[in-house]
C-alpha cells in the first residue's frame, strides 16, 4: 500500500492540494473497501488500486479548487465518487451523496460508518424524488446524463450565487451547444497519471 499513498500524496500534492497523513490513510481506506466490495457487489469497472486511485480519487479531487459555500451536493453518487474523496479532504464543509442505486448506497454508508466522516449524510433518493430542506452552494454530477438535462434537474438545488460543477471526459461541445439559457465556462483538468481528456463545465447560478 505505500506505492498507492505515494501515487496520492504525490498527485494531491500536483493538484495544489495539502492532504494531512490521516488524510492520505482514509483515502487507502476508501480504495480498500472499495476493491473489497467490487469482488462482491461489482460497483466499478475498476478494481487496480493503483488505477482506482487516479481514475476515482485523483480524478474527484481535481475538482477541488473549484468547490463555492459550505454545503455540497454529489447526484449520481454511485460508490461515492467526487463526494467522498471530497469529503476527506475538506472535512470543514458538508457533503450529501445521493443516488438511487440501493446497492451503491449501502457501500458509501458503510464507508463513511469506518472512516468515521461525521460531514457527509448519504441519500438513498431518486433525483427527482429529492426535497431538501435547504439548497446547496455546490452541486457536482459526475456526467450521470447530458449537461442540459443535468442543468434543468438540479438547478432547483442550487442556491442564488452558487454553483454547477459537471465533470466530463473530451470536451463536449455537442452538449455544450444545448445550453442555450446558462453561462458556463469549460476548464481543461489535468489528473496526474492519467493519459485521458478531462474536462469540467462549471456554471454559475
Amino acid at each position: 500500500m505505500q506505492a498507492i499513498a505515494e501515487i496520492l500524496k504525490t498527485g494531491s500534492e500536483t493538484l495544489n492540494l495539502t492532504a494531512s497523513q490521516e488524510q492520505i490513510d482514509q483515502l487507502l481506506g476508501l480504495l480498500q473497501l472499495l476493491q473489497k466490495w467490487n469482488q462482491s457487489f461489482n460497483l466499478t469497472a475498476v478494481n487496480d488500486l493503483q488505477r482506482l486511485a487516479i481514475w476515482h480519487v485523483l480524478d474527484s479531487l481535481a475538482l477541488s479548487p473549484f468547490l463555492y459555500g459550505n454545503r455540497m451536493l454529489d447526484v449520481g453518487t454511485g460508490a461515492g465518487f467526487p463526494g467522498l474523496p471530497l469529503a476527506i479532504l475538506h472535512s470543514d464543509q458538508y457533503f450529501v451523496l445521493l443516488d438511487s442505486n440501493l446497492k451503491k448506497i449501502r457501500f458509501v454508508r458503510q464507508v463513511v460508518l469506518e472512516l468515521g466522516l461525521d460531514n457527509v449524510e448519504v441519500m438513498h433518493r431518486r433525483l427527482q424524488e429529492y426535497q431538501p430542506d435547504c439548497q446547496f452552494d455546490t452541486v457536482l454530477a459526475r456526467a450521470v446524463s447530458s449537461l442540459a438535462d443535468m442543468v434543468d434537474n438540479v438547478a432547483r438545488l442550487v442556491t442564488g450565487g452558487g454553483r454547477l460543477l459537471l465533470p466530463k471526459g473530451q470536451f463536449p461541445q455537442a452538449e455544450l451547444n444545448e445550453l442555450n439559457d446558462y453561462q458556463y465556462s469549460v476548464l481543461k483538468l489535468e489528473i496526474p497519471g492519467m493519459d485521458a481528456q478531462r474536462h469540467l463545465v462549471r456554471i454559475d447560478c
